[in-house]
């Protein structure tokens, strides 16, 4: 039994927003559903029923083409006429490398710092670079190439291509990595990792916020054992603390002795880097 085609409002009918005209063949193709459920055949009833569910300006619009009104032209040929109105939904030319080139251009000023950049990034370009490619438009190692300059700024590129040189050491230089590859090994830096109370940035190396945390909020060494816990700590950043010997050296006399030490020197001189 044949379901009826839905009324203008109802929550099964399909919607387009003239905003978005590159959501335009997903709208017939959201039609063409519910005619084949309807058994809908007649083009001037599938016409009448592609033009209810629009906004009045649209409907109005589709409805003023002379194929609408000339039942002697099928609803594919109106269809055709529909999707001339809008841009971005002509088959052969979806994407061009103009496209690409605006992409990439784009993110070679901002940057990507971030997972969320990235993402969102590598989305796009593969929806555009896909498209091209299954064109015959640009080479999937152009797409590589692409892909892996768009990884800025600097520091994350050479973060990245030094993370696939490790991963990939039988790649050739001048071979192409996988796309998919790049992806992961951005995303790998990006994330950023704990080494020994470092955080790995695509900008460096950054102490990890949690033992400078407790450096500079640390009170007074009331024994010995609080005092070696003390000194563990700053030795595992010691490298982001100017003149550490300066300021660890009373402090290592403090323990040979067993007697009471000043921290103060120690958690100036971290906050001071």
């Amino acid at each position: 039994m044949a379901t009826p085609m839905p009324a203008r409002r109802d929550c099964n009918a399909p919607t387009f927003d003239s905003a978005k005209p590159h959501e335009l063949c997903r709208y017939f193709a959201n039609i063409k559903f519910l005619f084949d459920r309807a058994a809908v055949s007649d083009s001037s009833e599938k016409k009448k029923h592609a033009t209810r569910f629009l906004v009045v300006e649209d409907q109005e619009t589709w409805e003023t083409l002379p194929v609408f009104t000339n039942i002697t032209k099928m609803y594919d040929q109106f269809k055709t006429d529909v999707l001339k109105l809008y841009s971005g939904n002509d088959e052969e030319r979806c994407f061009g490398v103009s496209n690409l080139d605006a992409l990439l251009g784009h993110y070679s000023r901002t940057g990507i710092y971030s997972k969320a950049d990235l993402t969102t990034f590598y989305r796009q370009f593969l929806r555009i670079t896909t498209y091209l490619i299954s064109k015959a438009r640009i080479s999937a190692p152009e797409q590589s190439r692409a892909f892996l300059g768009a990884m800025q700024p600097a520091s994350l590129l050479t973060k990245v291509e030094q993370y696939l040189q490790i991963k990939k050491p039988d790649i050739h230089p001048e071979d192409p990595y996988k796309i998919i590859d790049i992806y992961y090994a951005a995303h790998f830096v990006l994330a950023g990792s704990i080494v020994v109370g470092h955080v790995c940035t695509p900008a460096g190396h950054i102490p990890d916020e949690k033992h400078v945390a407790k450096i500079v909020n640390w009170g007074p060494c009331k024994d010995l054992s609080e005092l070696c816990t003390f000194l563990g700590t700053i030795r595992i950043i010691r490298i982001f603390i100017r003149n550490f010997s300066i300021a660890h050296t009373p402090l290592s006399s403090s323990h040979a002795k067993r007697c009471h030490c000043d921290l103060a020197p120690c958690r100036s001189q971290l906050k001071k880097t």
